[in-house]
């Protein structure tokens, strides 16, 4: 008796890592994508055009959000976090709530210590955490509460110009 409940034992340990081992690598075989938040087709949007100079704010045209959100922009070219159009987004340069529904003329303090890229990423963003705190950290996607919108598969997202042929 003894011994069958030691080979169970063993047998069932064996199992319990097996099962381990698998979903680790099948988690990190990329089959599953990091995914943000969720929307129907309709439900989010953000249009900005292009603000050659743009330094200490950046205007975003045009945003409906489902929920209370965040609009964040992003440098484009740094750090690899997958952006609109296939380009990286990097480092965080700005952000600012918006409410739930439709919102003209947003515009995002950036921060003017960090020199832009030619062109930035804009991103409609989810306020799932703490509400009215900034909860984004792209190293840390999976534990970040305020993940992007997504629609179809694809960020709600908008590329911007910002600086062109600029002399320093």
């Amino acid at each position: 008796m003894r011994r069958s409940l030691t080979v169970i034992g063993i047998v069932v340990v064996v199992a319990v890592l097996l099962g381990a081992i698998g979903f680790a690598v099948a988690g990190a075989s990329g089959s599953t994508p990091m995914v943000g938040v969720i929307v129907r087709p309709g439900g989010a949007s953000i249009e900005a055009t292009g603000q050659l100079g743009a330094t200490a704010t950046l205007k975003v045209d045009r945003i409906v959000a489902p929920d209370r959100s965040w609009v964040a922009v992003y440098l484009i070219g740094a750090d690899p976090m997958e952006g609109a159009g296939g380009e990286a987004a990097g480092r965080l340069v700005g952000y600012a709530p918006i409410p739930a529904g439709g919102s003209r003329d947003v515009m995002v303090p950036l921060d003017t210590s960090v020199r832009l890229t030619e062109k930035v990423l804009v991103v409609l963003q989810a306020d799932r955490g703490v509400r009215g705190s900034f909860e984004f950290d792209a190293a840390r996607f999976e534990a970040s509460p305020d993940k992007p919108y997504y629609i179809g598969g694809s960020e709600v997202s908008a590329r911007v110009l910002v600086r062109f042929n600029e002399m320093e």
